[in-house]
């Protein structure tokens, strides 16, 4: 996968804030946060997950799409590190 960590300390703070402050006017304040933090990176492991998924097993041929909505709430009980 890429050299590029996809879990970083920075997403982990993220989910700590939203569970702290679980609202939408907070969540609309930090949003870039939210895409910078932990959509893109979400989207970029699962992107290299994927193209190694599709090496190792030819008959995988479905490609990752984003869904609507990447929920984060279950990472709030996530260990505080990062891969």
């Amino acid at each position: 996968m890429g050299s590029q960590a996809y879990f970083t300390p920075a997403l982990f703070a993220f989910v700590r804030d939203l569970k702290a402050h679980n609202r939408r006017d907070w969540f609309e304040k930090n949003k870039s946060r939210y895409e910078a933090d932990v959509k893109g990176p979400m989207l970029r492991f699962i992107a290299d997950l994927a193209t190694h998924l599709r090496a190792d097993q030819p008959r995988c041929r479905r490609r990752p799409t984003p869904c609507r909505r990447l929920d984060v709430r279950h990472l709030a009980s996530a260990p505080n590190s990062c891969c």
